[in-house]
């Protein structure tokens, strides 16, 4: 019987550790997301704000090209031959 309660012992024993290692590594998987997550937040907060600048700015200048358009159209409506011709013979520009 000694055997027995020998053995209870070693399964008692190892119950324990495996419940210390349980816990420590809760408290790794913890201490990690409370690092990890607000570095997280802080990355999606850094890329939201990218794309909405990335927004206004093609907005603004889909807008100022939209507008040129319209002023050459203005023009071009009024006297078109005229219009063609100072458009054909002007240099463009990338812009």
């Amino acid at each position: 019987m000694g055997q027995a309660w020998s053995a209870v012992a070693v399964q008692v024993i190892d119950m324990q550790a495996a419940a210390s290692d349980r816990e420590d590594l809760q408290n790794e998987a913890s201490s990690y997301a409370s690092r990890i997550v607000p570095e997280a937040r802080g990355d999606a907060e850094r890329i939201l704000q990218g794309a909405h600048d990335y927004r206004e700015q093609s907005v603004a200048e889909a807008t100022g090209q939209s507008a040129r358009f319209l002023k050459i159209y203005e023009e071009y409506k009024k006297a078109p031959e005229v219009t063609r011709k100072r458009i054909i013979s002007r240099p463009w520009s990338a812009s």
